[in-house]
């Protein structure tokens, strides 16, 4: 039951952050003339940050309680456990992808501001690096898995900072002159 209160969970803060997303990108004229440029920003920064903050923590929520429910399944069997840590994992790298293609080429002008799902991915995955990186009943393949994730989630962190400031130099996404 865990399982299915924390996906829907997930569910109902991805759909309100994705119904946010789309009311300010079609609003936004409309705050522009009210002369409410504040309520973009505050929006921006606090809203679509806070339902992604958590959103991005109950995503990795579900996939720990996954692990945990495959595992419980195939009676803690050592290698099914680190099989469904993989299969894990590999959600993890698949959402994001996901995200950083929504956030910079489908999505990128109501996205532009959302950067805090970043930090969760990469304090979450220091997290489970620092744990289990020392840890004999780990898998060697996790462990790299896991540092790999790490890395490309900063790495990606890097691109999607650049690819901000180009854009915002550019004037393709709202700056704080025209929001």
């Amino acid at each position: 039951w865990a399982l299915l209160v924390i996906f829907f969970m997930f569910l109902t803060i991805i759909i309100p952050m994705i119904v946010t997303h789309i009311l300010l990108d079609r609003n936004r004229q409309m705050y522009i003339n009210s002369h409410c440029k504040a309520d973009i920003w505050l929006v921006r920064i606090l809203v679509h940050n806070g339902f992604a903050v958590y959103g991005t923590w109950l995503y990795l929520a579900t996939l720990l309680n996954l692990t945990i429910w495959i595992s419980q399944i195939y009676s803690r069997n050592a290698q099914s456990i680190a099989n469904a840590s993989t299969a894990a994992l590999s959600l993890v790298l698949v959402g994001i992808v996901i995200y950083f293609i929504s956030e910079n080429f489908i999505f990128y002008s109501s996205m532009a501001y959302t950067y805090l799902p970043w930090f969760v991915l990469i304090f979450g995955l220091s997290g489970v690096v620092s744990k289990n990186y020392n840890q004999i009943n780990i898998t060697d393949k996790n462990k790299t898995f896991s540092l790999a994730l790490l890395i490309i989630c900063g790495v990606l962190f890097i691109v999607r900072v650049i690819i901000f400031a180009i854009r915002y130099v550019k004037g393709v996404i709202p700056t704080i002159h025209d929001p």
